[in-house]
């Protein structure tokens, strides 16, 4: 007899943390045209320095050299089409394109958004986004028009377009995007969680960097806690500052499923009958233990033997699939 387990999934929560330190000198918007008045704006005290270098016909006198006050507006134009990189006097880079055209007037409004956390609203049009910090009045403009703006924190919010599975994490202290992924599945304050093929992948937005890869049989988000199984073993990790990792038990047999925090299923035998244990993975405590005579087709939705076609095989002859017909049993049952 083949045996179908069904349990309720976690429901996953997202849990706040802290903000991450400002650059000095930015620019905006990162591409514009002929008429683009692009926006420099410096944070901190001290006045900053730039250079804007052409990436390509790169000469002495086609550098623009210039120097700024914080908090006091200050713009330039570029008559000439193409990429350049502009250096800051506090270590920090830019690049920017011109485009060789000329845009006018102001786009069709979309929609806007504000946040609780956040002090940046977004005016969203059709061809370009406005950024206006409600705390200090700084504002810019980006070349950007995203259907959709999620917060993430006071720092990061992430942009999405209905046509596009990517997602874009985008810095507000840095003033630009950090990341394009899809399949995210959890993020806070401090991290950034998504699938991609079949490994989990913790950013760090902190440090902006990849913190962890992981190639789990199954995972489950509880809180701000990653709970998941991989070889032999079933671990966590702590989903706040510290990315605590512990492993919780090691297991014999067959893994078949994580049912919630706390339970996880096994099984000891073999294709005639088998040995179900549901195990506290917490503290080691077996829970239950089943006897079943038969094989065991899947356990919380995670498929151990595909019912259809091993009965397609079977009706077909393919004892290669099916194996012997007495030990491929098609019947069901699930609770």
């Amino acid at each position: 007899m083949i045996f179908r387990i069904c349990e309720h999934s976690v429901r996953r929560y997202l849990i706040p943390l802290r903000q991450r330190d400002l650059n000095m000198a930015t620019i905006h918007p990162h591409k514009g045209y002929l008429n683009t008045e692009f926006h420099l704006y410096a944070k901190g005290q001290d006045s900053v320095k730039y250079q804007i270098i052409p990436m390509t016909e790169l000469t002495k006198d086609s550098m623009i050299e210039g120097c700024f006050k914080p908090n006091s507006p200050h713009s330039i134009r570029l008559d000439k089409a193409g990429s350049y990189l502009i250096q800051f006097s506090d270590s920090t880079t830019a690049e920017i394109s011109v485009e060789d055209g000329y845009k006018f007037g102001g786009g069709r409004y979309k929609k806007s958004y504000i946040f609780d956390n956040c002090p940046w609203a977004f005016v969203i049009m059709h061809d370009r986004t406005y950024f206006y910090n409600r705390d200090t009045e700084e504002s810019y403009i980006e070349t950007i028009s995203p259907d959709t703006i999620e917060e993430i924190s006071a720092d990061y919010v992430i942009f999405g377009n209905s046509n596009h599975q990517e997602r874009t994490v985008y810095s507000l202290s840095e003033q630009k995007p950090i990341l394009n992924v899809s399949n995210i599945i959890y993020f806070n304050e401090n991290l950034i969680l998504w699938v991609e093929d079949d490994e989990l992948i913790i950013f760090n937005l902190q440090d902006n960097k990849i913190i962890s890869r992981i190639k789990p049989k199954q995972y489950l988000i509880d809180k701000d806690k990653l709970l998941y199984a991989s070889e032999d073993t079933i671990s966590s990790i702590k989903l706040t500052e510290d990315y605590h990792h512990c492993e919780l038990y090691k297991w014999k047999g067959n893994f078949h499923a994580i049912l919630n925090n706390e339970l996880s299923v096994y099984s000891l035998g073999n294709d005639s009958s088998s040995q179900l244990q549901v195990i506290n993975h917490s503290t080691g405590e077996l829970v239950q233990d089943l006897k079943i005579d038969g094989s065991i087709a899947s356990v919380n939705g995670r498929i151990t033997i595909d019912v259809a076609k091993r009965r397609s095989s079977i009706l077909n002859f393919d004892l290669k699939v099916s194996g012997s017909p007495s030990k491929a049993s098609l019947i069901t049952s699930s609770e």
